[in-house]
């Protein structure tokens, strides 16, 4: 996480969803407390795994946001909202159900400072696979986060890393 941070990057995210082995949940979260016990230049936010996540970072000066995975409806951001008050809060669209409600997440609470796709879990989701299956997706949530006055959503991770080209 330390190398991330001198790569230049906007913001560098750290994952405890899909990037932690389900058995080193707890190993990860310490870890991760501990970056976060100071504050660092480049913003950092943390891509939760599930609610659980939350008391180990809430409060810890170097967390700069929440990437909050799944979001289906406005309650979910509310939730943790809730439990991580004054944290700025990216919602992940990650099914078809998601993309349906993109407008509503996005302007669910002043907390919400982005929305994006989870073009993984939505790709099994839709049953595609390729990207033109997902474009209008893409352009339904931009569309979304530009009429809820949020900046343009991030493109998606591109996770075929076998793929030199």
């Amino acid at each position: 996480m330390a190398k991330a941070l001198s790569c230049g990057a906007e913001v560098v995210i750290v994952d405890l969803e899909d990037a932690v082995a389900p058995d080193r949940k707890e190993y990860a979260r310490a870890a991760t407390a501990e970056f976060l016990s100071a504050p660092h230049e480049t913003p950092v936010h943390v891509r939760i795994a599930d609610e659980r996540d939350l008391p180990s970072l809430v409060g810890l000066p170097g967390l700069s946001g929440l990437r909050v995975p799944k979001v289906s409806h406005a309650s979910d951001l509310h939730r943790v909202a809730s439990r991580a008050p004054g944290v700025a809060l990216y919602a992940l669209l990650e099914s078809a159900l998601a993309v349906e409600h993109a407008h509503t997440i996005a302007t669910a609470h002043p907390a919400v400072r982005g929305i994006a796709l989870g073009e993984a879990d939505l790709r099994a989701d839709l049953g595609v696979r390729d990207d033109a299956g997902l474009d209008w997706s893409r352009g339904r949530v931009v569309v979304a986060a530009r009429a809820a006055g949020l900046a343009p959503p991030a493109q998606s991770v591109y996770p075929d890393v076998r793929d030199l080209d």
